[in-house]
This record gives C-alpha cells, structure tokens and sequence, in this order.
C-alpha cells in the first residue's frame, strides 16, 4: 500500500492533539483520533484510542470492532479518573478502518471522517457526530450553512465522555488502486470533499498530496490540528488475511 501521512498543529494551537496509528501487515489498518481536552488532556486521550487499537488489531485474530471502541473508552476514562486535575473531562475521535481481503470495516465515533477515492470520484464513508451534522440532517441548516456554521466544532459523541459508547459500524467493498483517506476535521473545516479529491490525484504521490493538502488547511488558517492518513489498495493488500 502506498501511503501518505502528514499531521500538523496548525496555525493556532500550541500543541497537537491528533493522534494515528496504521499498519501495512496483515491484518492492515489506519486510524485517526482527534482528542480534546485543556492542557495536555485531549492529546492523552488520543494516543490511548490509537495505542489500544493497535494493540487490539495486532494481538486478536478475530475482529471485533465495539471491543476495540469499548477498550479504548474504558482506558480513557480510567486515566481520567486518575488524574483529574489535568485530565478530567478530556475525551477523542476516533475512525478506524481495518482491510480483510475486499472489505473495510469501519469503526467510528466523532467528526473525523474516512473517504473513498475510486474512478475518479469520493465518497465519504462515516456520518459526522456533530451538533451542525444533525441541525442538517434536520433540515435546520442548510449543508453549506454548516461549512461556517459558529457551533461547527462541537461533537456529540467521542470516547472518554460517556460509560456506554454509541459508535457507527459499516463494512465497504474495497477496489485495486481505490485511495482511502483518513482525516480530523482540522483538514475538513477548511477544505472540502471535491479538493481533497483532486489534490491527492494530481500529486506526485500520495505523500506530496497530502503535504499539500495540509499546507492548503493552513494556508486558510489552520484554526485546529490537521491530520490525514492515507493509503492507495494494492493487489498484494487485498490478497492478505
């Protein structure tokens, strides 16, 4: 698989709190999480939903998503609970995606989000958890309304906030050369679906684009953390257990 990788504390913020994790042997996956938090809390959290998803997909044979989801949430509020002073409160995305044979499937929770580049075109593959992605699905606001919308950074559901996780589960047939892109909403507040698209066609590789396209974010501000992982299926890919 090829793969690009860029994460970047923005324009803004002192400190990144995004945090990733992938592997290119079986089984293959990428994850993002992007932790909130005051102080040095959100990047707590972040690092512990991709430090127990690696560990989840690397040592289980069989696959089992909310396990991962329910783990990671539990480590999260445990350490919370341990250093409330500095970590109360704190909480993260987290979109995970794990390639067997032909099919994703998808773990997710919060505003990150994973796209599908195939034949030219882009799909997103998760359902934002925000206070502005529901005001839509209402029919409140309208979708470009929400693009600059005051209350667009505020999530409805994320690890570390609530005993019980309420995470999405979906599964995707995954194509030779299909691109997948895994990004935080540092990248999507400020650039859209369709530029997402043609930057990482039109680079030199996918590491080229995805530098470009966070340099894109801050260009425009980079109001928050910017992260994008992402990853080109090759035959040899879908071949793996």
């Amino acid at each position: 698989m090829e793969m690009g990788i860029c994460s970047h504390v923005g324009c803004v913020r002192e400190m990144n709190q995004d945090s990733f994790g992938y592997s290119l042997q079986a089984p293959i996956f990428i994850a993002v999480a992007d932790g909130m938090g005051g102080h040095k809390a959100g990047e707590v959290a972040s690092a512990l939903a991709i430090r127990t998803t690696e560990e989840k997909v690397s040592k289980t044979s069989h696959l089992d998503i909310r396990d991962i989801f329910n783990s990671a949430n539990e480590k999260i509020i445990n350490h919370a609970n341990l250093h409330d002073k500095i970590c109360s409160g704190m909480g993260t995305t987290l979109s995970l995606g794990v390639l067997r044979r032909e099919r994703l499937y998808i773990g997710h929770i919060g505003d990150s989000r994973i796209y599908l580049i195939r034949d030219g075109d882009i799909k997103l593959l998760t359902k934002d958890h925000s206070l502005v992605a529901e005001l839509v699905e209402k029919g409140e606001i309208k979708p470009e309304q929400a693009e600059s919308h005051p209350q667009r950074h505020i999530i409805t559901r994320a690890l570390g906030i609530d005993e019980q996780v309420l995470l999405d589960e979906s599964e995707a047939m995954i194509l030779v050369q299909d691109i997948l892109v895994f990004c935080t909403d540092g990248l999507t507040n400020l650039v859209n679906n369709q530029e997402i698209k043609e930057t990482l066609l039109s680079a030199a590789n996918l590491q080229d684009g995805a530098e470009c396209l966070v340099n894109l974010a801050n260009q425009r501000g980079g109001h928050d953390n910017i992260t994008i992982v992402c990853g080109m299926v090759e035959a040899c890919d879908i071949e793996k257990r």
